[in-house]
């Protein structure tokens, strides 16, 4: 099973979760497919913690704007 598949499975039994994806290669063909499927975010390899950090923080803010709060409390801030 590859990550594409591991995306469908999950989004299949969870369609409301937020998806940040890690991979080892994006062409344009992929990134067009991981978008349609529900990806959130992805980062290419090789990455840095900060991105990691950055791709979840702006999926949390992004979430937390479509849900019409603030990110008062958050540790992310």
């Amino acid at each position: 099973m590859d990550g594409v598949e591991v995306l469908q499975e999950i989004k299949r039994h969870h369609p409301q979760a937020k998806i940040v994806m890690i991979t080892g290669f994006v062409e344009e063909v992929m990134e067009r497919k991981i978008k349609e499927l529900g990806v959130d975010a992805y980062i290419e390899k090789p990455f840095t913690p900060p991105q990691i950090i950055n791709a979840v923080k702006d999926v949390l803010q992004k979430k937390w704007s479509e849900e019409g709060g603030e990110s008062k409390n958050r540790a992310c801030d």
